[in-house]
Parts: C-alpha cells; sequence; structure tokens
C-alpha cells in the first residue's frame, strides 16, 4: 500500500483524526539530504524541525537528542539508529522504518506513524500520546513506561510486545495484536480494545477498568490482580484464562466463554445485575 499524505485515507470508521490535521498544518518547508543532516550533527547542530526528509537513508546514524518535530520523514530508514531522547512531535513517519533502533526517552506525540516499522525497537519510556499507529508492526519491542495516551493503534501488531506500566488509557486499540505480549500493570482504562488479540498475554495486574473488550480473544491470558470494574467482556473468549482475584464489579461479561478458565478470589456476583452473569467453569470456587 502508498503511503498516505499527512491526512490518510486509510483511517477507520469513516473519521479523520486530530493527529492527521495537526500533522497536515505543519508544512516541512526545507529539503534536506541524509548526508547535509548528518555532517551538520556531527557539527553539534540539533534543530531539524519542519525539515523534508521524505525517503532518506539514516541506517545506523546516531541522531541522540534530534530536534526533527514537524518533519516529514514518510518512508525513510531509520533502521538501527540512536534516537534517544529526540523530538519527533507531529512528524509524518508513515511507513518510516525505525526497526531495532533506539528510541529510548524519544517523543513522537501526535505523530502520524501508519504503517511504520517499528519491529524490536527500543522504545522504553517513549512518549506516543495521541499519535496514529494504524496497521504499525511493533513486535517484540520494548514499550515498558511508554505513554500511549490517546493513540490509534488499530490493527497494529504488538505481539510479544514488553510494554510493563505502559499507558494505553483511552486509546484505540480496535483489532490489535497483542498475542503473548507482556502488559503487566498497564493502564488500559476506558480503551477502545474492540475485538482485540490478546491470547496468552500477561495482564497481571492491568487496569482495565471501563475498557471496551467485547469480542476480544484473551484465551489463556493471564488476568491475576487485574482491574475489570465496568469493563465490557461480551462475547470475549476467556477460554483457559486466568482471573485470580480479579476485580469485576460492574463489569458485563454476556456471552463470554470461560471454559476452562481458572477463577479462583474473583467474586462474578460483582457483575453488573441488569446483565446475564457468565458461568463459573465446572467445579471452580469463586
Amino acid at each position: 500500500m502508498s503511503a498516505p499524505s499527512a491526512v490518510s485515507s486509510a483511517i477507520p470508521f469513516g473519521k479523520r483524526s486530530s493527529t492527521a490535521r495537526r500533522v497536515r498544518s505543519t508544512t516541512p518547508k526545507v529539503a534536506m539530504s541524509a548526508a547535509v543532516l548528518v555532517r551538520l550533527y556531527a557539527t553539534a547542530e540539533r534543530d531539524f524541525a519542519t525539515i523534508d526528509l521524505k525517503g532518506v537513508n539514516l541506517k545506523g546514524h546516531n541522531l541522540r537528542g534530534a530536534v526533527l518535530s514537524g518533519s516529514d520523514m514518510r518512508e525513510a530508514n531509520l533502521k538501527g539508529a540512536d534516537l534517544r531522547g529526540a523530538q519527533l512531535r507531529r512528524c509524518n513517519l508513515s511507513q518510516t522504518i525505525f526497526r531495532g533502533a533506539v528510541l529510548r526517552e524519544g517523543n513522537l506525540s501526535g505523530s502520524l506513524l501508519f504503517e511504520a516499522n517499528l519491529c524490536g525497537a527500543n522504545l522504553l519510556g517513549a512518549n506516543f500520546q495521541r499519535a496514529d499507529l494504524q496497521q504499525a508492526d511493533l513486535c517484540d519491542t520494548d514499550l515498558s513506561e511508554a505513554n500511549l495516551y490517546g493513540a490509534n493503534l488499530s490493527g497494529a501488531q504488538l505481539a510479544r510486545t514488553y510494554a510493563i506500566r505502559a499507558n494505553f488509557s483511552q486509546g484505540c486499540l480496535f483489532d490489535t495484536n497483542f498475542s503473548r505480549a507482556v502488559l503487566s500493570e498497564a493502564d488500559f482504562s476506558e480503551a477502545d480494545l474492540l475485538l482485540a488479540q490478546l491470547a496468552e498475554a500477561d495482564l497481571v495486574g492491568a487496569n482495565l477498568s471501563g475498557a471496551d473488550l467485547s469480542g476480544a480473544n484473551l484465551q489463556r491470558a493471564d488476568l491475576s490482580g487485574a482491574n475489570l470494574c465496568s469493563a465490557n467482556l461480551s462475547n470475549a473468549n476467556l477460554r483457559g484464562a486466568t482471573l485470580l482475584s480479579v476485580e469485576l464489579w460492574g463489569a458485563n461479561l454476556n456471552g463470554a466463554d470461560l471454559t476452562d478458565a481458572i477463577v479462583r478470589g474473583t467474586d462474578l456476583q460483582e457483575v453488573s445485575r441488569s446483565k446475564p452473569v457468565a458461568q463459573l467453569p465446572p467445579g471452580q470456587p469463586d
């Protein structure tokens, strides 16, 4: 698929995100080659804001602390680059390659990362607040303590990702793949996880209060100690899941499949009485 313009026609549900509008409003003024940027960086220059870097090859380069906010970096190659602490706010990073790059503590808030490749990247503590990461590849990344508040990760791939204590609160995670991801103590409060893939995910101590998990696949996931108060788990697949000491006050489990689930220390009577309560698996105490 060709990379979208700053306003992506691929945004689902017929809406164009405020992120896309913000990116569109910032027009890069100066085109710069990779060679020129690297040479200037070597002279201690760090301000490369609103530059046209579309398609440049910066593979493996050291760009720590660089200020690239508002730049157009569509289809650029930053594989293995060191971007620790870099400022990439409101950039167009559609289909940009960050595979194996270090973006630790980087700021990518409000940026467009449609179909970006961040596989295996170090994103520890990075800021993706309200970024658009639709269909991006974040498999095998380290997103621990990263801020993805209000981000759009619809259709994104986060299989086997480490996102311990990451903030996904109020994010759009429709059909996002978190299979086998480590998400312990992550914040998914009020997030849209409709049809999300969370099979075998580690959600120990995660905050899923008020989240929409309807139709989500949580087969063999570990939800021990998780907060699912007021969450919508209707028609969710919880087959073989572990639900030890889970908070379920006001949750909707209508049509959820709890076959072979391990349910101990969890009171299913706390489930909203206005909705049918899922039955415990045979022989499981509450």
